[in-house]
Parts: C-alpha cells; sequence; structure tokens
C-alpha cells in the first residue's frame, strides 16, 4: 500500500539510438562485448515501460525493436548456416557502428554547445546591440549542430569506427587550410566535400574553432550557414 504513491519517470530520447546508447553505457563495458540478446531485452523492457507511462513512442522506435527482435531471433538459432551467420554479423556490427557514432555525434553536440555559450559575450560584443541580432545568434547553435548531423548521415559508411580523440590534431591543419583558401565559406556545401565521417567531424570542428576564436563570424544560417573571414 505504501508503494502506491511512488511516482515513476523515464528520461526522454530524441531516437531509439539515444535510448540504445543510454542501455549499453549502463553496463560499462565496451559496446562489442555485449550480446545482441540483451541489448535487443533491455530496448523492449524499456519500451514496455514508456508505454505503461503513456509515453509516446514513434514509428523509428517501433522498426528498431522490430529490427532488433529479428536480429535476436537469428542468434538465438541452435545452429546456424554460413549465410544466416554472415547476415547476423554484419548486422550486428552496423548496429553497433550507429551506436558508436552516435556517442561521438552527442559528445561533439556537447562540445560545441558549450563552446558556443562561452563566446556568446565576444558574439554580443562584435555585434550591433538589437534585439533582432540577439536573437539571431542565439539561434546558430541548433542551425549548424542540424547542418552537421545531416551531412553526418548522408554520408557513405567507410566501415571505420571512430572515438572521439581520433585524429583530432588534424584540427589545426583543417583550420589552417581554411583560413588560408576561403574568405568566405558556406558551411553545409564544404562538409558535404568530405566523404569519410572523420573528416566530416574534423571539418566540422575547425570550422567552430575558428568561429570561437573570432577568425570567422557567421553572416547568414539561411538556406545554409555562411561564414565571412574577419578582416
Amino acid at each position: 500500500m505504501g508503494d502506491s504513491g511512488m511516482v515513476f519517470t523515464l528520461p526522454n530520447f530524441e531516437g531509439p539510438l539515444d535510448l540504445l546508447l543510454y542501455l549499453v553505457r549502463k553496463h560499462e563495458v565496451d559496446i562489442r562485448s555485449i550480446p545482441i540478446t540483451t541489448i535487443a531485452d533491455e530496448f523492449l523492457d524499456y519500451l514496455s515501460k514508456m508505454k505503461s507511462l503513456d509515453m509516446e513512442i514513434t514509428s523509428d522506435f517501433i522498426l528498431m525493436a522490430a529490427t532488433l527482435m529479428q536480429m535476436k531471433s537469428k542468434a538465438l538459432l541452435p545452429v546456424l548456416d554460413e549465410k544466416t551467420a554472415s547476415e547476423l554479423s554484419e548486422e550486428e556490427n552496423k548496429l553497433y557502428k550507429e551506436i558508436e557514432e552516435h556517442e561521438v555525434l552527442r559528445e561533439l553536440t556537447r562540445r560545441f554547445k558549450t563552446r558556443l555559450n562561452e563566446s556568446r559575450s565576444q558574439q554580443h560584443a562584435r555585434a550591433e546591440s538589437t534585439n533582432t541580432k540577439q536573437k539571431s545568434a542565439e539561434d546558430i547553435p541548433d542551425k549548424l549542430i542540424d547542418v552537421f548531423k545531416s551531412v553526418l548521415r548522408e554520408t557513405v559508411d567507410r566501415n571505420r569506427v571512430y572515438t572521439i580523440t581520433s585524429e583530432l590534431l588534424s584540427v589545426e591543419e583543417k583550420m589552417e587550410e581554411i583560413s588560408r583558401e576561403y574568405d568566405t565559406l558556406d558551411i553545409q556545401e564544404f562538409l558535404c566535400c568530405d566523404r569519410d565521417r572523420m573528416d566530416i567531424i574534423v571539418t566540422f570542428l575547425a570550422i567552430l574553432e575558428l568561429i570561437m576564436l573570432g577568425r570567422y563570424e557567421l553572416v547568414s544560417t539561411e538556406p545554409s550557414p555562411v561564414m565571412k573571414k574577419v578582416r
């Protein structure tokens, strides 16, 4: 009877990869060491809890649940023929990679927002003191992040697994390349030139650093963010 007054709350997730990342992090081990059957069971259990609390379960969560159940059914077969085993391995690797890359994206988004918030006072000092322009500066983070996500997700998968620390030394080189060759830069168009996911990440960090250091400023956000060198 004493439990009847308890209220349970669950975190909100932007999508199924957000939830999967939350679930695998709880194990505090490498993602690839967690059996796909465990991931599937925990994902479905979480959806059940969401449903019991009348939380909205969108189609992308349902699609992921179906995908995980299909993978689990293969994994539980007592004997797998060569073709099925190969398909399951490919599906698992794809899922693990998507979770790992989503983790990178989340960390980059966090860093981006932190750095931009720290530089707000500098941006406002350079801008004219009008409410309209200040509001536009407030809208810049989401727009740039949306562009970055869009380009990253549309990029061809190069079958590599990335960590947030890999190849970051290339950021300074990319900053110098941009400064040397571009006075004005369409950010989305420039990111699309990089076919490799890590190249896109490094380029985005370089663009972010150039803006944070005041070497470039954003002169427009629609239809695509454009930055211009500060003279």
